[in-house]
């Protein structure tokens, strides 16, 4: 029952508290099964007759589908900058109130801690959006082009297997990468978020018992 406790206390603390500590960890781990997956030497162990053109069509529309996830995630890092704006020009707003109105010190720690948060969260954000690097196969993958003389380059379906296979690794992996980021980050605008209202609570409640 303890080890549970403890157990949960800690996945809590991770998860909630320090999520963007344990996204740098992932990000570093997961760089190293990059590398591995760029230098490995995979052997398709199938006969070209044995692999059918509806097989290929769902290994390619698989291979798609992971790259548009990357893609949102992405788009969902966008919109949480967007967030961390939005929440920053709250912060502003309670920096302007009245000259005559001081703070306690509980309430500047509670707030110095929103900052921190949103901090934590833009920085993980901006590495999210700035991982740009995709697996795909390119033009010059499929024609060869000499002069205005262009030949189109016949892949073998061994050849596609393997190139759906390697990318779509290596796209997943890194997908992995940026959503763990975008996560943390959500996790430290809401609470920032939280530390805001808390803010405001401990300001009204101290005002009104004055």
């Amino acid at each position: 029952m303890l080890m549970q406790l403890l157990t949960t206390i800690l996945t809590f603390i991770e998860q909630q508290l320090i999520a963007p500590l344990s996204a740098a960890w992932a990000h570093w781990r997961l760089a190293g099964e990059l590398q591995v997956l760029k230098a490995a030497q995979f052997v398709v162990e199938a006969p070209e007759e044995s692999i059918s053109e509806s097989r290929l069509e769902e290994l390619e529309k698989d291979f798609e589908d992971e790259l548009q996830r990357s893609y949102r995630i992405v788009e969902k890092g966008r919109a949480g900058l967007f967030m961390i704006g939005v929440t920053i020009a709250l912060i502003a707003t309670i920096l302007n109130y009245p000259s005559s109105r001081t703070f306690g010190r509980v309430e500047v720690i509670v707030l110095l801690s929103a900052v921190g948060c949103l901090v934590l969260s833009a920085m993980c954000l901006t590495v999210a959006v700035n991982i740009r690097e995709r697996f795909g196969t390119y033009l010059d993958d499929l024609i060869k082009a000499e002069g205005e003389r262009l030949t189109i380059i016949q892949i073998s379906k061994q050849q596609k297997v393997l190139s759906f296979y390697r990318y779509g690794k290596l796209n997943q992996t890194i997908a992995t990468i940026v959503a763990n980021y975008v996560a943390a980050s959500y996790v430290g605008i809401r609470n920032g978020i939280v530390l805001i209202a808390l803010f405001f609570a401990i300001d009204v409640i101290r005002h009104h018992w004055k």
